[in-house]
C-alpha cells in the first residue's frame, strides 16, 4: 500500500534527524558458537520426538546510526534428529535472503554421535526453484546425517528497521526446549510487544543492557504443532508482534496508532480534486450505462466491472493521487489510485460507501486489539446500505466476493462522523464477512443406456457461480486455445474419467465476471465409468462427482477448523436404462450428516433419489455456509466433509430383469 511504505520512510527519517546522539551498536556484535557443545537432559516424552530443538535463541535489535534506523537479527539454533522422520525434516536448512536484508553471519555445523564435527561451507548451498511461485530460493544440504545428530545453526542478518510493526512465528512443527527471545531498542523510543496463542508474555527489563530496553520471552518448551486438513496454520501457531509507540527524545507519543493512520488515509483518499481531475471524473461517470430501476446491487457492479474492464491494477506503479486525469488517461492505476477513484464516484454518485483496510487472514489474522500498521495490507469499500464488500485491486473478484483471505477478518473502518457540527474521522474495527453463496458449483450429468449398456450416452454440463467462476472466467481472457482447452480438459475428466472429448463452454472471459456463470458441457459415449459381473452392469456413478477429500486424523484435533471461504455444491444425476433392466444398489444413495449450531445447519450432505419407471433421478447438496468452526465440531464436521468421499465410492448395478 503506497501511503504505507511513504510512512515509514517518513517515520525512519524522523527517528534518525532526531536521535543521532543515540547511535549504538548490535548488543550481541560478537556472540558466536561455543568449541564445545553444551549437553542437554531430555525426557522420555522428548527423546520419542523425531526432532527436538535443544536450544533456541532469537534477538531482534533496532540500531539508531547515522544513516538511519537499523535492525540486526540473530537466530541461534541447536536441534537433535532422532528418528528416520526427523532426518528427512532435516536435510534443508534454508536461508532466507531478502532484497533489503544483508546476511553478515551465516553458519551450519553437524555433531555426529561419534562426535565427529562437519562444518558445511558455501559449496553446501543449493539453489532451487518453488514450482508454485517460481521463485528462487537458496538451502544448505545437510549430508550424513545419523538418528542422534545434532544440528547447529547460526544466522545474523542487517535490514532497514520495521516501525509500523513486525510479527515473529515462534512455534513450529518441531518440538522446543530453551527457547529464548529478545526484542532490544534504544532507551529514547518505546515498543508495545504482544504474544499470541499462549506464548510466554515478554517481561521488561531496561537495567540488562546501558541505554537500552530489552522484552524477553522465554519458554522452557513449546510443543510442535503440525498442519491440519482444513486450518489455518499461521494463525494458529504461538507468535509475537511488536511496534513502536513512542520516541521520547522527540516528545512523540501514540505512534502508529490507528487513529492517526484513519484520519491520514481519509485525507489522502478524499482530497479535493483539482479543476482538472474533477472534469475528467465526471466525464467518465457519464459514460456509466444504468438501466431503469437499477438496484443499489445493480449499480455498485456497473460501476466496478466497467472500471476493472477500463483501467489497469498496477502494483508498484508510483501514485497518481494528485491527478486523477493522468490516472484515466493512462489506464493504470495502483491500489490506493484505484480506491481513490471508486470512492470519488461513489461520492458523485450519491453512494454511501466508507474505506476499510485488511490483511490476508492466511498470513495472520488481523488483530483489532493491537494496532499493527503493518497488518494494513489490502483496501476494501464499504457499503453500510448492502452491507457488503468491494476489492478495488482484486481484478479477478466482483461484489460482493473479494479474495477470501480478506473474509471471515477484521480491517480498519475509516468513516466520518458528525460531533456538535463538527466532521471528525473516526475508526471502527469491522468484521468482514464473506457471503454465504461466495462459491456454487452446480453438476449436471445424464446417463443413457436405452441404445447401449456398454457405451452409454453421457452428458454433462457444469455450472459455475461467484469465485468457482471467476477462477476460469479471468484466465480465460489471458490464454490461447490450447491451454483453454488443457484447464477444461484436466476439470471435466475429474467427473469422466475421460480426455479426448469434445467440450463446450460458455461465458468465458474478464467480461463475463460477476455477470454470467461459466458453464462447460460435454456429450459423448463412454465405457470409462462401467464394469461388468456377468450380465450385471456396474455403475460407478459417485466417481462422477470427481475425487474427495477425505478425514481421518488418528491424533487428537489440535485446531480450530477454518475453510478457505463458504461454498454450495448441487449435483443432479439422471439415469436411463432399457425397460428390461432394474435398479439394485439403491439404499446407498440416501445419505444426510449435518453439523448444526443450536437448531441451524451451517453444513451439511444430503443425498436422496427417486425412480420413474426406468429413470432414476439423485439429488446431491453439500454445503459448507461459514468459514470457522470450533474445534469442539471437528467430529461432526469430519462426518459431512467424509460423506461425499463415502457418496465417491458408490456404485449402481443394473440388472436385467428374469
Amino acid at each position: 500500500m503506497t501511503s504505507r511504505h511513504m510512512k515509514i520512510v517518513l517515520l525512519l527519517t524522523f527517528i534518525a534527524c532526531t536521535a543521532i546522539s543515540h547511535a549504538q551498536r548490535f548488543q550481541y556484535y560478537n556472540y558466536t558458537w561455543k568449541d564445545t557443545l553444551q549437553k542437554f537432559e531430555l525426557s522420555e516424552y522428548e527423546s520419542k520426538k523425531p526432532v527436538v530443538v535443544l536450544k533456541e535463541k532469537r534477538v531482534t535489535e533496532l540500531v539508531v546510526d547515522k544513516i538511519g534506523v537499523i535492525t540486526f537479527e540473530l537466530k541461534h539454533t541447536i536441534k537433535k534428529v532422532h528418528t528416520d522422520h526427523g532426518i528427512e525434516k532435516s536435510n534443508r536448512v534454508y536461508i532466507y535472503e531478502g532484497k533489503r536484508t544483508e546476511i553478515l553471519v551465516n553458519k551450519l555445523r553437524v555433531i555426529n554421535p561419534n562426535g565427529t564435527i562437519v562444518e558445511l561451507t558455501k559449496e553446501d548451498i543449493q539453489e532451487a526453484v518453488d514450482e508454485t511461485t517460481k521463485s528462487k530460493y537458496k538451502y544448505y544440504a545437510v549430508k550424513g546425517l545419523e538418528i542422534g545428530s545434532i544440528i547447529e545453526e547460526l544466522v545474523v542478518s542487517k535490514s532497514s528497521a520495521s516501525l509500523n510493526g513486525k510479527i515473529i512465528p515462534v512455534q513450529t512443527s518441531d518440538y522446543k526446549k530453551n527457547v529464548e527471545i529478545e526484542i532490544i531498542y534504544p532507551s529514547f523510543l518505546k515498543f508495545e510487544v504482544k504474544s499470541y496463542n499462549g506464548l510466554p508474555k515478554a517481561i521488561i527489563d531496561d537495567t540488562l543492557y546501558e541505554k537500552k530496553i530489552v522484552h524477553r520471552i522465554i519458554a522452557d518448551s513449546i510443543e510442535e504443532l503440525e498442519d491440519e486438513k482444513y486450518s489455518n496454520y499461521n494463525a494458529n501457531l504461538k507468535y509475537l508482534a511488536y511496534k513502536l509507540i513512542a520516541n521520547k527524545a522527540a516528545n512523540s507519543f501514540n505512534l502508529n496508532s490507528f487513529n492517526s493512520i484513519a484520519e491520514t488515509l481519509h485525507g489522502i483518499v478524499h482530497k479535493e480534486l483539482d479543476k482538472k481531475s474533477d472534469k475528467a471524473l465526471k466525464e467518465y461517470i457519464s459514460k456509466f450505462n444504468f438501466p431503469e430501476n437499477s438496484t443499489l446491487d445493480d449499480s455498485i457492479k456497473i460501476i466496478e466491472h466497467a472500471i476493472k474492464l477500463d483501467i489497469v491494477y498496477v502494483e508498484d506503479m508510483p501514485t497518481e493521487n494528485e491527478n486523477l486525469a493522468q490516472m484515466l488517461q493512462t489506464k493504470k492505476a495502483n491500489e490506493q489510485d484505484l480506491t481513490i477513484l471508486y470512492e470519488n464516484i461513489f461520492k458523485q454518485l450519491g453512494i454511501k460507501s466508507q474505506v476499510v483496510i485488511t490483511n490476508n487472514r492466511f498470513s495472520y489474522p488481523f488483530d483489532h486489539k493491537f494496532e499493527n500498521v503493518n497488518q494494513l495490507e489490502a483496501f476494501l469499500s464499504y457499503f453500510p446500505d448492502t452491507k457488503k464488500f468491494l476489492c478495488p485491486a482484486a481484478q479477478s473478484s466482483r461484489y460482493p466476493n473479494i479474495p477470501y483471505g480478506y473474509g471471515s477478518n477484521y480491517g480498519l473502518l475509516i468513516k466520518t462522523q458528525d460531533i456538535g457540527g463538527t466532521e471528525l474521522v473516526v475508526k471502527e474495527l469491522k468484521k468482514i464477512e464473506l457471503p454465504s453463496d461466495y462459491g456454487k458449483d452446480s453438476l449436471d450429468i445424464t446417463y443413457d443406456f436405452t441404445e447401449s449398456m456398454s457405451q452409454p450416452k453421457t452428458k454433462i454440463v457444469s455450472t459455475l457461480f461467484g469465485h468457482d467462476a471467476e477462477n476460469f472466467q479471468f484466465a480465460f481472457s489471458f490464454v490461447d486455445d490450447k491451454q483453454k482447452r488443457e484447464m477444461l480438459e484436466s476439470y471435466i475428466k475429474n467427473y469422466c474419467g475421460e480426455t479426448d472429448l469434445e467440450y463446450m463452454h460458455e461465458n468465458g472471459g474478464k467480461e463475463n465476471l460477476g455477470q454470467k456463470p461459466f458453464i462447460v458441457s460435454a456429450e459423448f459415449s463412454s465405457n470409462k465409468l462401467l464394469e461388468r459381473n456377468g450380465e450385471n452392469i456396474i455403475l460407478k456413478l459417485g466417481e462422477s462427482i470427481g475425487p474427495q477429500a477425505e478425514l481421518y486424523q488418528e491424533k487428537e484435533r489440535a485446531m480450530p477448523i477454518e475453510m478457505p471461504f463458504p461454498h454450495t455444491y448441487k449435483r443432479h444425476f439422471k439415469v436411463i436404462i432399457p425397460a428390461e433392466y432394474e435398479y439394485n444398489n439403491l439404499e446407498a444413495l440416501s445419505m444426510s450428516h449435518e453439523l448444526k449450531e443450536g437448531n441451524k445447519v451451517s453444513s451439511a450432505f444430503y443425498s436422496n433419489y427417486k425412480v420413474e419407471g426406468n429413470i432414476l433421478y439423485i439429488d446431491v447438496a453439500e454445503f459448507y455456509s461459514k468459514t470457522n468452526y470450533p474445534k469442539s465440531d471437528y467430529p461432526a464436521f469430519k462426518n459431512v466433509i467424509n460423506a461425499a468421499a463415502d457418496f465417491n465410492k458408490i456404485k449402481i448395478i443394473l440388472t436385467k430383469k428374469g
